[in-house]
């Protein structure tokens, strides 16, 4: 398998350790305004805490596996830029997905599975591309 990189795309090193370094900080952002946002749903308990935590790793898990493929084959600042635009999107759409875990807590499921299942609709999606958005950076 060949891999063709546009090298036009290049990122000075700081600057790229620049948009890693604020990007982390905007998953830790989110990772506590989660919390924030789901107590008044779901409360705030050891199974809150660990399922925010757990959600956001797996999204970050995935974010970087898919982005190392992206990486791997559209390296380009375009690439770049569609996935900031994707990333801020989805963590937007977190304000909406937030009233959707409401029906969550009306399944007769364990309280481990509700508060699971809610920050996965919640969160999920939104970490995994901030994670594709940072294994581009990188790779450029």
């Amino acid at each position: 398998m060949q891999i063709t990189v546009d090298r036009g795309a290049f990122i000075h090193p700081w600057l790229a350790v620049l948009i890693v370094f604020l990007s982390s900080g905007a998953i830790m952002v989110l990772e506590l305004v989660a919390g924030r946002l789901m107590a008044p749903i779901l409360g705030v308990s050891l199974y809150t805490w660990t399922s925010i935590i757990g959600v956001i790793l797996a999204g970050i898990s995935l974010g970087n596996f898919t982005g190392g493929l992206l990486a791997d084959r559209f390296a380009s600042r375009g690439t770049l830029s569609a996935l900031f635009i994707l990333a801020a999107m989805a963590s937007a759409s977190i304000l909406w997905t937030v009233e959707l875990t409401r029906s969550v807590t009306d399944l007769d499921l364990p309280v481990m599975i509700q508060v699971l299942l809610a920050f996965a609709i919640a969160f999920f999606f939104a970490r995994m591309f901030r994670k594709r958005q940072k294994a581009t950076e990188n790779d450029n």
